[in-house]
């Protein structure tokens, strides 16, 4: 199982979303990335992420160019390490790009694939609408307490009354 962030489109007008789920909703896979670690800059500027993509691409040139130089032991490591950052780094920048374009994000789901992660999340909303109305009901601190609070005692006898 993988697990997949969910990001909600910002709302309309520049107001942000607070219920319900988007038919445009982007599910970023939370795990090492097999492409971005073959074609590391194709693969940023593939998402967007083309600051990241145009500097791992830079350094990547240059250290071919170390290796051709003679420093090969030491610029073929630096290769593979550059290509593990990105695998490994890539799907949290592609978060925080998401973030940055207020995108809201809507929480985690477990599943194999995407398309399974999609059926879990949208049918987990339409199981919250259907209980209460509320979206937020489905969460646990949305619960109302059961009990109210008990009224604090006063634990010193000559202390002042707090005026209403």
């Amino acid at each position: 199982m993988t697990r997949f962030m969910v990001f909600e489109p910002p709302g309309t007008a520049g107001a942000p979303r607070t219920e319900g789920a988007s038919e445009d909703a982007v599910f970023v896979r939370d795990r090492f990335s097999a492409p971005a670690f073959l074609f590391a800059p194709l693969w940023l500027l593939r998402y967007g992420l083309v600051v990241q993509g145009v500097l791992v691409l830079l350094l990547g040139g240059w250290l071919l160019y170390l290796a051709r130089s003679g420093l090969g032991l030491v610029a073929v490591p630096l290769i593979v390490l550059l290509g593990l950052l990105v695998a490994l780094e890539g799907p949290e920048w592609r978060a925080r790009r998401l973030l940055r374009r207020r995108y809201r994000d809507a929480g985690a789901v477990e599943a194999q694939d995407a398309a399974e992660a999609a059926i879990l999340y949208f049918a987990g909303h339409a199981v919250a609408r259907t209980a209460s109305g509320r979206s937020e009901a489905a969460l646990p601190w949305a619960f109302e307490p059961v009990a109210p609070e008990p009224k604090r005692r006063r634990w010193w006898p000559f202390a002042r009354k707090a005026h209403a």
